[in-house]
Parts: structure tokens; C-alpha cells; sequence
């Protein structure tokens, strides 16, 4: 078993904060026998770990928003953790579970090291990797063979993850009845799937999600034809076998010949991509209903929830390759929002209502109905669901820094207490007023304002009153009235 590291470093925090914190890098939690095989947890109680550094990452194709000298592997499942120095009792506990799309992501970006949230909260915090892409949420559980516990991998190496955390943190001053899941983006939705997962049952005791909900996840039908897309576009004279020990690049490749580029189709009421796959009544299924089903019904009322979402998500996208986001005209737009699941009958309302609204261009208009659609309503969705049924729920908006606008993932160093880089004094601003509120939601399970009451919506915008986070998303649940959002 590969030793990690402990590496004792000076947090960069206010001299009243400042303290040295123990960091623990690169700890195997799980390993497989074969690609697409199950986690099996590695036990190894009563010890501290140390080694190197960070561990491999999970597979996946070239980004440029991960360092360049990090290294990638199939056997990847590592987690590090960071914790005070000198501290008296058993602590809190953060698991980070990084967003990616479902495609990639890794636990050793720079912007998660979890140094200062340690020290401010004081807090032990986890950071874990889960298999993306396809070797991480193919389904091919009805393909038999070594196949037959392939769904939902991803999603099993996390909740292996917190069960390491469950059994080993009180080692490195943690309190296993005292955990937080905090996931972005597709570990936000990863985050919200564990609440339909019966063996994450008991494994965490509160759940924070910033842009992302109960929601990118794909209907088992649809799951099965990305497999067999998956399997054709391997182009092999035995495909499973290629499939199954072949380059894994081919297998990464493969997965581009059912993986949508638009940002609306590929979270689609029916999504053209991978994600969390609605796997209930199969063999060795890792989900047992509908997530919301599982909010909504009461059994998670005493895990109390932040949902979050930011004002401009999709800007981030847009602005990547603003000549193939914007639709040429309005009726291509209308087109658009027929593939992404919305009822045809509802359509040209919307078009009208975001027509009144802010800039009327259709890669604008484009831009605030998916920040709505993707994102936005999940999150309220899920907030209100929780709070009907016994459970408490916070929403929150994170508001943009004066100017800038609040795209997607603009959060992520916030919620690590990580300055941004040329950060202005706007963005200061919300960093700290979102550390404070994940470090007092960690430690009391209340945030730092107002829960959602049944019908009675409360939302904060940290920290910037210029926004009034609870009259939009109010608005936005008076607008989407009637539709629902898988």
C-alpha cells in the first residue's frame, strides 16, 4: 500500500487564525480489481498515513483548469486530508467532492487545498477522487461478465470514500458523527444522489451544494443507449473486450460519439452526456428512486441542506465560444429550448418573459434561461422540497463581484477560503462572506440566515444586499410553475 504524505504547512489567514495545519496527501482509500469493477474499501485503522504528495487523478482528457504536472491513472482513488496541528476534541469534517462535468476533476487542484478552511473552521477537511467519464458512469451492468456492478462507479468511489472517512477520521482529529459533504457542479449533483443511495446511508450527517441539485441524471433507457453508442464508436472485433483492458484513451474517445457540446443538450430533460444514472430495480443498482423522491418523502429531515447557485452561471460556458453558444435567431432559440425538455406549450411564454427582461439578443436570452433551467431551479426545487417535508434547507445566490458577473464555478475558491487571482475588494467580499457561511453551516448545521419554510422561501445573496436572492428565486418559482425539472 503507497505511503502518502504529511506535510506541515503555514496557512496564509489573518495573524488572530494563524496556525500551521497537517497536511495528509494522497491516501488510498479503495481499490479495484479491474476497470470497471466496484471500490473495495482498504482498511488500514489506527495509523496515520505519509508519503509524497498528491495521488494520481482520475483519468481523463487534457484541461487546462487542472495543474500540468499532475499525473492521471485508472488506479486513482486517493483522498488527502488537512487538519489542525494543535486542536482539543474531536473536530468537524468537510468531503469535497469536485465538479468536472462527469467528464473530469481532481482532488489536488490548487484552488481546493483545504489548508485555510481547516484553520478557520477549525475543521478536518477531506478531499477524495472519484472515476469520471465513461469508466466512471457508463452503464453496463446488464452487460454481464466483469460488467455487472459497472453503474454509477463514480458514485460508488465517493460513498467508499466517506466510509473510509467514517472509520479512519477520528485519527487525524475528525469526528465521524460530524460530516459535511460540500459538491459543485457535478459533485453537487453526485452530493444530492447519495440521498437516494442506501449504502450512503448514516455516512454524512449534512449536505451543501453549489450549482448543482437533484437533478443531471439520466434515465436508465437513455444510459443504455449512450453504452451502446459507447461500445459501436470502439470500432473493435470484440468491442466488450476492447471496452473492458483495451487503451483507455480509445475508451475516452469513444465517449465523445454520445457526449452533446451544448451546454443546454447536455443537461436536457434527457441528457446527451454522462451523469448520475437513475439505476433503481436493477441488479447491484447503487440508487434506489428518484433523489427528490428520497428528499421529498421525509427520510433525510434530519440532514439539514445549502443549495446554491450562482446569478451568471452560464456565462462561464458562453463565454468560452460565444460564436457556437448564440443561436443565429429567435427561432433557433425556440428550437433549442424544445430539445432541452421544456414543454412545447410553455415556450413562447418564456421566450416572452426573458424578451422583457435584461438584454434581448438570443445568445443573452440563452444565457438566463439555462442559468435558470440548469441550475437555479434544481436548486429551489430541492430547497423547498427538503423544507416541506420536515427538513432544513438554506438557499443562497451567489451574487457578482460589482461588474463581473457570477459565472459558474466562480464559488469554488470562496468555499476553501482561497483568494482568487487579481482578486478585487467586490470579490474579497463574497469570498469571505461564503467561507464564513460554509464554515458556520459545517459546525452548526445554520449558515448564518433564514431557512426556507414550506411556501415561505428565504435566500441570501453573501453578503451583497444589492440582490434580493429570495424575490429571484420567488419569481423564478412563480415562472416555472407547473414544469418539472428532472
Amino acid at each position: 500500500m503507497t505511503k502518502p504524505d504529511i506535510k506541515r504547512q503555514a496557512v496564509r489567514v489573518p495573524n488572530s487564525l494563524r496556525k500551521s495545519v497537517d497536511c495528509y496527501l494522497g491516501i488510498r482509500f479503495a481499490e479495484i480489481e479491474h476497470r470497471f469493477a466496484p471500490p473495495i474499501l482498504i482498511r488500514d485503522h489506527g495509523s496515520k498515513h505519509v508519503g509524497s504528495g498528491y495521488g494520481p487523478s482520475p483519468l481523463q482528457p487534457v484541461s487546462t483548469g487542472l495543474p500540468p504536472d499532475l499525473q492521471f491513472s485508472e488506479d486513482c482513488l486517493n483522498l488527502n486530508v488537512w487538519a489542525p496541528a494543535s486542536h482539543s476534541g474531536a473536530l468537524p469534517v468537510v468531503v469535497w467532492v469536485y465538479g468536472g462535468g462527469f467528464e473530469g476533476g481532481s482532488n489536488a487542484s490548487p484552488l481546493t487545498n483545504g489548508s485555510v478552511l481547516a484553520a478557520l473552521g477549525p475543521m478536518v477537511v477531506v478531499s477524495l477522487n472519484y472515476r469520471v467519464g465513461a469508466l466512471g458512469f457508463s452503464y453496463l451492468a446488464d452487460r454481464g461478465r466483469e460488467f455487472s456492478h459497472a453503474t454509477n462507479l463514480g458514485v460508488q468511489d465517493v460513498i467508499a470514500g466517506l466510509r473510509w472517512v467514517n472509520e479512519n477520521i477520528d485519527n487525524y482529529g475528525g469526528e465521524p458523527t460530524n460530516i459535511t459533504v460540500i459538491g459543485e457542479s457535478a459533485g453537487g449533483f453526485i452530493a444530492a444522489a447519495l440521498a437516494a443511495a442506501p449504502t450512503a446511508k448514516g455516512l454524512y450527517h449534512r449536505l451543501a451544494l453549489f450549482s448543482g441539485g437533484a437533478s443531471r441524471l439520466v434515465p436508465l433507457g437513455q444510459a443504455k443507449k449512450q453504452a451502446d453508442a459507447l461500445i459501436l464508436a470502439l470500432h473493435a472485433d470484440d468491442p466488450l473486450a476492447a471496452l473492458a483492458s483495451g487503451p483507455a484513451h480509445d475508451v475516452q474517445t469513444a465517449q465523445r460519439a454520445f457526449t452533446a457540446e451544448d451546454i443546454g443538450i447536455r443537461n436536457s430533460a434527457v441528457p446527451q452526456a454522462l451523469g448520475v444514472v437513475l439505476d433503481g430495480g436493477t441488479p447491484n443498482a447503487v440508487l434506489q428512486k428518484h433523489p427528490m423522491e428520497a428528499f421529498s418523502s421525509g427520510e433525510l429531515s434530519r440532514i439539514p441542506i445549502l443549495v446554491s447557485s450562482t446569478q451568471d452561471e452560464i456565462s462561464l460556458f458562453r463565454s468560452a465560444d460565444p460564436s457556437r453558444f448564440d443561436p443565429p435567431s429567435s427561432n433557433t432559440l425556440i428550437s433549442e429550448m424544445k430539445s432541452w425538455g421544456i414543454p412545447f406549450e410553455r415556450i413562447a411564454q418564456l421566450h416572452q418573459h426573458y424578451s422583457s427582461t435584461g438584454k434581448t439578443d438570443p445568445g443573452s436570452l440563452k444565457e438566463r434561461m439555462l442559468t435558470d433551467w440548469i441550475y437555479r431551479l434544481p436548486a429551489l426545487r430541492l430547497a423547498q422540497a427538503h423544507a416541506r417535508a420536515g427538513g432544513l434547507a438554506y438557499l443562497a445566490m451567489v451574487p457578482r463581484a460589482g461588474e463581473k458577473p457570477a459565472s459558474h464555478a466562480c464559488d469554488v475558491n470562496a468555499i476553501f477560503g482561497i483568494p482568487a487571482a487579481a482578486e478585487t475588494a467586490d470579490e474579497s467580499t463574497r469570498r469571505a462572506a461564503i467561507t464564513s457561511a460554509v464554515v458556520a453551516f459545517a459546525t452548526t448545521g445554520q449558515p448564518g440566515w433564514a431557512e426556507v419554510r414550506g411556501n415561505e422561501l428565504n435566500a441570501s445573496s453573501f453578503g451583497d444586499e444589492k440582490l434580493d436572492a429570495t424575490l429571484n428565486y420567488t419569481l423564478l418559482l412563480e415562472l416555472w410553475d407547473g414544469i418539472s425539472r428532472p
